[in-house]
């Protein structure tokens, strides 16, 4: 936890979880606070407006999923998860999350609620903006009901 607070300000607690802040960067950290530790699982998120469609949406974004591997299987990122797209509905208002993911990490989160969008997602590059092909997008409903096609701009980098 005193790693965390060197680099970010504390931005509000839910229970156990200790929600991370930094004015230059539009990523929040969630650390679960046990006894004075972090558990050794990760999920981050985001706020950005982009589009659906051409359509101005904020969006909510889920990166940097990451569990220790000798923590795996206990479903910790699964509890981190559950609770960033908590925040990203009930704290950010957003219009829907997206994630990016290896293939087979699809049924994993499938089981949590996302779903496979098979439309086109753009993002940008140092060369311009391109059709998003390296890793699957995975949508979740916030405001609106998740999009599974049409096309989804970040209007930036991405996550």
């Amino acid at each position: 936890m005193a790693y965390a607070e060197a680099f970010f300000r504390l931005s509000r607690i839910g229970g156990s979880h200790h929600i991370y802040a930094h004015a230059d960067t539009p990523e929040l950290v969630n650390l679960q606070n046990v006894d004075g530790k972090a558990k050794p699982h990760h999920a981050g998120i985001l706020v950005r407006e982009g589009t659906l469609d051409g359509v101005p949406v904020k969006l909510g974004g889920i990166g940097g999923v990451k569990t220790h591997p000798q923590a795996q299987g206990r479903g910790y990122a699964s509890a981190a998860l559950r609770r960033a797209a908590t925040a990203l509905h009930d704290d950010h208002h957003v219009a829907f999350s997206l994630l990016v993911c290896q293939a087979h990490l699809l049924p994993f989160y499938g089981r949590l609620g996302w779903l496979p969008f098979s439309g086109r997602l753009v993002v940008e590059q140092p060369g311009g903006a391109i059709i998003f092909t390296i890793n699957r997008p995975m949508v979740l409903p916030g405001l609106l009901s998740a999009p599974q096609e049409g096309v989804i701009d970040l209007r930036g980098l991405p996550w």
